[in-house]
């Protein structure tokens, strides 16, 4: 046993070294990053994601308080193989960053390696809130509200997502919030979907249940209840009932039929087209009326209808004619 153990601290000693030489040799630039340091082969995108993740942590801590996160590090890798090495897991290939909160590690590609359109600062806030959250549920937060947190505190709502969210909800494709756990598996369109869906989705409790209600949720997680139970406890509801109450407001208010059908701009622009069409149709009956009264007046009235005292005579036009 005690051979066992002793071979265990070994390989994790020589783990340990080999991690670091490995960060001396491919990430030759480390700084500090609010909470955490920054290993990378340049300073280039240091400075912006500095700046965003710690526009990240006051904004999070301002709502659900300070989160007790351990010392992380943060690598920009440049290669797939080193992605992979500091991964040490299955990861979709659609993937541009990944959090392990475990290892307390945040790993980001570079700009030339990943596929995502978001900024390595964008990126670098989305995990780093990943480790707040782990931190405040206890590693217990579902992967909606786990995705949702980190989208809303790195503010990455953009057009694309709306995008994505309005097409699904038009053709009846939503995602249902128990699903979003399996979203390492979906297809890069349906992570799109389940993304933006997250995203409502804390935004819409963060509306109408209040920064108070989401730290109840996650202070329940964190000593261990069901997300079902920690919701109930907070605020009656259940994880299917609050679905069924977001999934709403994403169709009524959040996408782009939700938005033209509940504009009072829409409805203004729809009351003038039907004035201007009454109008228009007014002014064509009268333009009407008045040319038939024109056609009316060119045409001849003298007409003979014979004899009205003896109808059945008729009259002679041409008296001076004699009868042959």
């Amino acid at each position: 046993m005690f051979r066992t153990v002793a071979v265990i601290l070994i390989l994790g000693i020589l783990s340990s070294l080999a991690l670091a030489n490995d960060s001396e040799s491919l990430w030759p630039v480390s700084k500090p990053l609010p909470g955490g340091m920054y290993h990378a082969n340049n300073l280039e995108k240091y400075e912006a994601i500095n700046a965003r993740i710690l526009l990240a942590r006051e904004l999070s801590d301002s709502l659900l308080g300070a989160a007790n996160t351990d010392s992380y590090d943060l690598y920009v890798v440049g290669s797939e193989p080193q992605f992979d090495s500091l991964v040490r897991g299955v990861f979709p290939h659609w993937g541009a960053a990944v959090a392990i909160p475990q290892l307390n590690r945040i790993v980001l590609k570079s700009l030339h390696l990943k596929r995502s359109k978001k900024t390595l600062a964008t990126l670098a806030a989305h995990e780093f809130a990943h480790l707040q959250t782990h931190a405040r549920s206890g590693g217990r937060a579902p992967r909606w509200l786990d995705e949702g947190l980190a989208m809303y505190f790195a503010g990455e709502w953009n057009y694309e997502s709306f995008l994505s969210l309005s097409m699904a909800a038009a053709r009846g494709n939503l995602i249902s919030l128990a699903e979003i756990e399996s979203l390492n598996s979906f297809s890069e369109s349906q992570a799109q979907v389940a993304y933006a869906e997250s995203y409502m989705a804390v935004r819409y409790f963060f509306e109408y249940y209040g920064a108070e209600g989401m730290r109840d949720v996650l202070a329940g997680l964190k000593q261990g209840l069901s997300i079902d139970s920690a919701m109930q406890n907070a605020f009656g509801l259940s994880e299917v009932q609050f679905e069924v109450e977001a999934f709403a407001d994403i169709r009524d208010n959040q996408t782009l039929m939700g938005i033209v059908m509940g504009s009072s701009l829409f409805w203004g622009a729809l009351a003038l087209v039907v004035v201007i069409g009454f109008v228009r149709a007014m002014l064509n009956r009268k333009k009407r009326y008045a040319q038939w009264e024109e056609e009316e007046r060119y045409q001849s009235t003298d007409f003979d209808y014979g004899d009205p005292d003896n109808p059945e005579k008729i009259d002679d036009d041409e008296p001076w004619k004699q009868d042959e």
